[in-house]
């Protein structure tokens, strides 16, 4: 267990500082490139397009061929992407480049969390809190390094340096060892083979887990601002590529401090009460941000927003894992993580048109106040559909 543990955090964490490594500069980098503002949306909006379509499978492909093999083949589809980075010129390359990390992306996040979910089923909270600081690590190194070393060598050499690092998780896949099912018990009578959409259907007529779809909708915002947006603004104010890669990386500040003691406490107080903070602070941060241009003010509000994600991935994995039964988890976690892909989509889209027409100021508004539509109504659901129920999601250790 203690080696399973190892080698897979050493990976997610690899793989997270990879990703951001370079993916807060790319709309910066497109700029740089004479890429018009509404294309740069449409840009971003092509990394989050294949989540939505892509996790609600990956979830399933996990059930079928193990989270090991999943890992590789995203890992082969990022180098593939990686690739079409040196060609920025073209709108079009970009976009494919984009789309391709995209899908590894989806494809990794997935497979990870269905590790961690099932390393312990006694304590799930806790492994997904230590995944969630995990991504905080990744989440701080990734933009140092990326904005420094494009600073000092330029865009190019950060995709090299980039390529090299791969031979790092050809190493951690090679001694990765594959999950076996925790919960899961073999039947004497042959099971009925359920279709994928029969599974989606009953899984989300359930109001306990469209409570955590819901309430998983609020990362989405989080994530689009912070990973595209953020880093226009900061742009904007004449901030440079080594200073916005710093303020950045405050984003992994909070999940490395609260990211593994979260989903222990979750364990032990229930879920529910921290997913309304975890809504609640970054909803009121990111609404006050874009009136900020004190260096230090935007650190300690980069640092509030990333607390929404710190509380609430970690609980949400949990309560999507818990929703169902063990050998469908991997499906459930799949389904929860392409709904918040899909909002996520949605968002780049919509945002992407309001950057080229309104202030940058009017999407963080948006997005903020979509956080606190989504908390009421995780609200009307929990008390009106689901609450009392014997659920590890709303029952009355909740009350």
């Amino acid at each position: 267990m203690k080696k399973k543990k190892i080698f897979i955090f050493a990976l997610h964490v690899l793989m997270i500082t990879q990703t951001y490594f370079f993916l807060p500069l790319i709309p910066i980098y497109a700029k740089e490139f004479g890429i018009t503002q509404f294309l740069i949306g449409q840009i971003i909006f092509f990394y989050n397009l294949p989540s939505g379509f892509t996790k609600i499978y990956i979830g399933f492909l996990i059930d079928k061929i193990g989270s090991k093999n999943v890992l590789i083949l995203s890992n082969i589809i990022f180098i593939i992407g990686v690739i079409f980075y040196f060609f920025p010129g073209s709108f079009f390359i970009l976009c494919t480049a984009q789309f391709l990390t995209g899908i590894s992306r989806a494809a990794f996040m997935a497979s990870t969390a269905f590790y961690f979910s099932e390393m312990d089923a006694e304590e799930r909270g806790k492994n997904l809190g230590i995944r969630t600081a995990g991504i905080g690590m990744g989440f701080f190194i990734g933009p140092v390094l990326g904005g420094l070393a494009s600073d000092l060598w330029g865009y190019y050499a950060l995709f090299i340096i980039l390529l090299i690092s791969f031979l790092l998780n050809a190493f951690l896949l090679k001694n990765l060892p594959e999950i076996k099912l925790v919960g899961q018990q073999k039947s004497l009578k042959p099971e009925k083979i359920s279709s994928f959409i029969e599974d989606t259907k009953i899984l989300l007529k359930n109001p306990e887990y469209l409570i955590v779809i819901l309430s998983g909708f609020t990362i989405s915002a989080i994530m689009i601002l912070t990973d595209n947006y953020l880093p226009l603004y900061l742009n904007e104010i004449s901030l440079s590529m080594r200073a916005v890669g710093f303020i950045l990386s405050v984003k992994g500040l909070s999940q490395i401090i609260f990211g593994g003691i979260m989903g222990s406490l979750s364990d032990k107080y229930g879920r529910m009460v921290f997913v309304y903070g975890g809504v609640i602070i970054p909803a009121v941060s990111i609404m006050l941000l874009p009136f900020l241009t004190n260096f230090y003010l935007l650190i300690l509000f980069v640092f509030l927003i990333s607390i929404g994600f710190t509380v609430l991935n970690p609980i949400l994995n949990a309560l999507a894992a818990e929703t169902v039964k063990p050998e469908k988890r991997g499906f459930s976690i799949g389904i929860w993580q392409s709904s918040v892909s899909f909002a996520t989509t949605i968002f780049a889209l919509l945002f992407g048109y309001m950057y080229s027409v309104l202030n940058l100021k009017f999407i963080f508004i948006l997005a903020s106040s979509f956080l606190l539509l989504c908390l009421i109504g995780v609200i009307i659901l929990r008390y009106k559909f689901a609450l009392g129920r014997n659920s590890k999601i709303t029952g009355s250790e909740f009350l």
